[in-house]
């Protein structure tokens, strides 16, 4: 028995027609309140800290040399207090043209008594700490003078299984993103100057994941395309609008079936899987368009030092329930940031991350 493997899909596989399910799931929670302020995207938004975790290519648009970020996610806070996603992040400067980067991500699931059933009474077992995490380490180059490439190489570990029955704890695996930036310049436009910014990342692509050993089914995990564009408004040199939108989709099998078991996907290698995923949803092109989900955002900045952010994050029903409202804010000065975020459901379901307040903290600094 292992759990939570699911994550969000399940909480909303019996009101969602199809929803699409994958291993690791906190793989796809917005580790940071920058990104969860502006509709939890950053493929295109200016670069920060973060942005190992959405389009590390943005690294080499930094205005600082090197930084360090840490993020406090909870989840599920509704029911309990110590379920949460937390996160660390580095990058620095290489030379002018190039950046490396790396992350680490922990997902803690709390702690989970074990107990049996001897001689007509309970009796404890000890205590669990099922965890997952994963590593990443980056490099990033710039290719012209407004695009930049990245590669990523992740390893990934997943310890949700209990200690029974002398099953085996751990299920690893690894994965690789590609990622993409443009960043134009500032244009004059009569009374206001614009730049635009776009970007893309093919996401944790890789090996499935076993948990249950040798001849067990292996799962998908979340392979995700991405694709984003930003336009920045200046409208003086304190007062900057940013407006944001992004397009993500999960490039894994749409379950074809239902079973005891759950919904069921076919059993295919994951680069099979990734090049069918276009094509295989049994309901056509409507429900592979109902597969991808939208985000929009909008962030103002003041004096550089004061940000407020909105956004809105929208799923299709028959999907799953991710719809909600954000809204953050943050203050910098010249090396250090803080910045907060709030979401609300706007879903008729309940959804792990409902009035889910996430923290970050960030130290910039120029060699």
């Amino acid at each position: 028995m292992f759990l939570f493997f699911l994550g969000v899909e399940v909480l909303a596989q019996n009101e969602s027609r199809n929803p699409i399910p994958t291993a690791i799931p906190f793989l796809r929670i917005t580790p940071d309140a920058i990104a969860a302020g502006v509709g939890e995207q950053g493929i295109a938004t200016p670069a920060d800290v973060f942005s190992q975790q959405w389009n590390p290519a943005k690294y080499i648009y930094s205005e600082y040399s090197s930084g360090i970020g840490i993020s406090y996610t909870p989840y599920l806070s509704k029911l309990v207090d110590d379920i949460f996603l937390g996160n660390a992040t580095f990058f620095g400067r290489i030379n002018d043209r190039s950046i490396w980067a790396g992350s680490l991500r922990y997902f803690s699931l709390g702690e989970i008594e074990k107990t049996a059933l001897i001689g007509g009474g309970i009796v404890q077992q000890g205590v669990e700490r099922p965890n997952e995490l994963s590593i990443d380490i980056t490099y990033a180059l710039e290719l012209g003078t407004q695009f930049s490439l990245a590669v990523t190489g992740r390893y990934i570990r997943s310890d949700l299984r209990l200690n029974l029955y002398g099953y085996p704890r751990g299920a690893q695996t690894v994965g690789a993103d590609v990622s993409g930036f443009h960043q134009g310049k500032w244009i004059q436009q009569r009374l206001i100057r614009t730049m635009w910014r776009y970007g893309f990342r093919v996401s944790n692509l890789g090996p499935k994941l076993n948990y249950e050993g040798r001849n067990s089914r292996s799962y998908f995990i979340p392979t995700n395309l991405g694709v984003g564009g930003g336009l920045d408004l200046g409208f003086d040199t304190e007062n900057v609008l940013g407006i944001y939108v992004e397009l993500n989709k999960l490039l894994v099998p749409t379950p074809s079936e239902w079973t005891s078991e759950g919904y069921v996907q076919p059993e295919i290698g994951f680069l099979e899987g990734l090049f069918t995923s276009f094509t295989d949803a049994p309901g056509g092109l409507r429900e592979e368009i109902n597969e991808v989900t939208i985000s929009f955002g909008i962030s103002y900045q003041f004096m550089e030092k004061f940000i407020i952010r909105g956004g809105y994050f929208g799923e299709s029903k028959i999907k799953g329930p991710r719809r909600y409202l954000t809204l953050g804010t943050g203050i910098k000065s010249k090396s250090l940031g803080l910045d907060l975020s709030y979401l609300f459901s706007t879903s008729s379901i309940a959804t792990p991350l409902d009035n889910t307040l996430r923290i970050s903290a960030s130290w910039h600094w120029n060699q």
